[in-house]
């Protein structure tokens, strides 16, 4: 899917172009980094996992929070806010991860890719406090063209990115009071995950949510010394935004095995009296009810 990566001030990677391409800009199935201890591979590989943070500010925490919520469970709420503010999720936290420590500069993720053989550009912009800037190119009909292009001081949208006249207004107002602390492709996952089935999909172009849609299904593993790792396993939204309990079509249960791997990973790392969470599942025509259960050490 990608092509070609530019990064500005992000951690050791001053200045930095990398590319994957070969034959006519067509994207590498497979790309091995090697060098020595303390060159940056796992800096190189954890620019992905920032572009995946920075799609989750405004969807993980409400989400989790949410599920804890559901559980009644006080102490594990307190405990896990605790770890949310520590880690990730929030753009304060990005920008505090990822940027050059000590740069002047802003720091800058550039992505080109390739989707359905459509090429496509996103730019992510922070400087020491906030989101300054966000831009995407991407195809709406035949050839490529900007979809938007925000800074603080300006708001340039094409309107065709839209398909409901009353969601441009609706959205506007969004963008208006979130973005900075958020990107506009991390108000649409929220959106998508707190609104009704299809209700983005119905009001937003189809190519836009083909970006999100390739953006949130990576998964992705990086190593952060000391032995520990990060990671990231592709999900689609609708089970993202029901972690707890929720209804999905048969076919999609590897998806719900996926998401069942995602929250076990969490809560037994986070948790030493969590020794397991799984999904309780119920089977019914081509439908699958699930229901999380936590197995805890007593």
């Amino acid at each position: 899917m990608f092509t070609k990566i530019h990064v500005e001030n992000y951690r050791s990677l001053v200045n930095l172009d990398f590319d994957l391409t070969y034959k006519k800009d067509k994207a590498k199935p497979l790309a091995i980094i090697y060098g020595e201890n303390g060159v940056g591979k796992s800096n190189v590989a954890s620019i992905f996992y920032a572009l995946c943070e920075s799609l989750k500010t405004m969807s993980i925490r409400n989400t989790l929070q949410q599920l804890l919520d559901d559980k009644n469970d006080a102490e594990i709420d307190e405990g896990f806010l605790d770890f949310l503010k520590k880690n990730l999720h929030e753009t304060e936290s990005i920008i505090k991860n990822y940027k050059t420590i000590n740069s002047k500069g802003n720091m800058l993720l550039e992505f080109q890719f390739v989707i359905f053989d459509h090429k496509g550009k996103y730019i992510i912009e922070y400087d020491n406090t906030k989101l300054v800037h966000e831009k995407l190119e991407y195809v709406l009909n035949k050839n490529r063209t900007l979809l938007y292009d925000l800074t603080e001081n300006n708001f340039k949208i094409n309107e065709k990115i839209f398909t409901d006249n009353e969601y441009v207004k609706e959205f506007k107002d969004l963008l208006n009071k979130y973005w900075g602390k958020h990107t506009l492709l991390s108000i649409l996952v929220f959106e998508k995950e707190d609104k009704a089935n299809n209700y983005i999909e119905d009001r937003i172009h189809q190519r836009l949510y083909e970006v999100i849609a390739e953006f949130m299904t990576m998964s992705i593993k990086v190593k952060t010394g000391n032995r520990g790792e990060r990671g990231k396993i592709g999900l689609r939204h609708e089970i993202l935004g029901r972690l707890d309990e929720g209804e999905v079509n048969i076919e999609n249960e590897e998806e719900l095995n996926k998401a069942e791997k995602l929250v076990n990973e969490f809560f037994t790392t986070a948790y030493t009296d969590i020794k397991q969470v799984y999904y309780k599942k119920d089977y019914y025509e081509d439908k699958i009810k699930y229901n999380l259960v936590f197995k805890k050490l007593v």
